[in-house]
């Protein structure tokens, strides 16, 4: 990462370009020259440059369309004129380009392509916590070994829990399933549902929080309760909606 780069770095920075993925941020001005022709004003901008050659040019204050874009296939290049950074995008398959003109950039970088995935090989999600139940059902040892789900669905004082089961020992387990990053919410309705089996049932009472992340105060939450997490990721999934047992998104960026 290069905070406020000199003429010299960004010159190697260039070198990268269709090569790498390649940042720019800083105030600048924009010009289209195309099918029709405009310009943007100096703003705080965000500059992409992938190496498919896809370029975009975001506003790093609001919205979230680019300010300007050139799909594939695409070219880019970068000059230092005096005190002014020249990032220019040039369509190769029709006459369209994009020219950024950077008066400071503030911060650029390249990013390595090592251990990338394409988006067209897997991404997976939970479309529902319903994905969940089965999950579980079909391999109750997602959550630990030996245990064993009973009812979902099922009501006490507190509301109705997700999933009940019995773990190894005979203990009764409650699970509270989120298909996305949990948060102190969560650990607080999990708490309530144990609390409500423990009262109705005059037994020991475990509390499981199962989602693919879950929030610092979450964490702390539970373990200030007494109450546990297990990470259950989605399976992976290619477009058609078929697994085939790879990573998913969430093993590159972790919680």
């Amino acid at each position: 990462m290069l905070k406020e780069p000199t003429p010299r770095e960004l010159e190697t920075l260039a070198r990268d370009l269709g090569k790498r993925p390649v940042l720019i941020a800083g105030i600048c001005e924009a010009e289209y020259r195309g099918r029709a022709e405009s310009r943007a004003g100096p703003a705080l901008r965000l500059a992409i440059c992938k190496p498919d050659g896809t370029f975009l040019l975001h506003n790093a204050l609001e919205k979230r369309e680019p300010t300007n874009w050139n799909p594939a296939p695409s070219r880019q290049s970068l000059e230092v004129r005096d005190d002014l950074v020249v990032l220019r995008s040039r369509r190769l398959d029709v006459k369209e380009e994009v020219i950024v003109y950077f008066h400071r950039v503030l911060l650029a970088c390249s990013l390595p392509k090592e251990g990338a995935r394409s988006e067209r090989s897997v991404f997976s999600l939970f479309r529902s916590e319903e994905d969940m139940k089965r999950l579980i059902w079909r391999n109750p040892d997602v959550i630990e070994p030996g245990f064993q789900p009973v009812r979902e669905e099922v009501e006490c004082r507190a509301g109705i829990a997700d999933v009940v089961g019995y773990d190894a020992d005979g203990r009764l387990v409650v699970l509270e399933l989120k298909r996305a990053r949990a948060g102190v919410d969560a650990a607080s309705q999990l708490r309530r549902y144990v609390e409500a089996f423990r009262e109705e049932r005059g037994e020991e009472v475990r509390g499981i929080l199962v989602a693919p992340s879950i929030t610092d105060g979450c964490r702390r939450l539970l373990e200030k309760y007494g109450l546990e997490w297990r990470r259950l990721e989605p399976e992976a999934t290619d477009r058609d909606g078929k697994g085939d047992g790879q990573r998913t998104l969430t093993d590159y960026l972790g919680d």
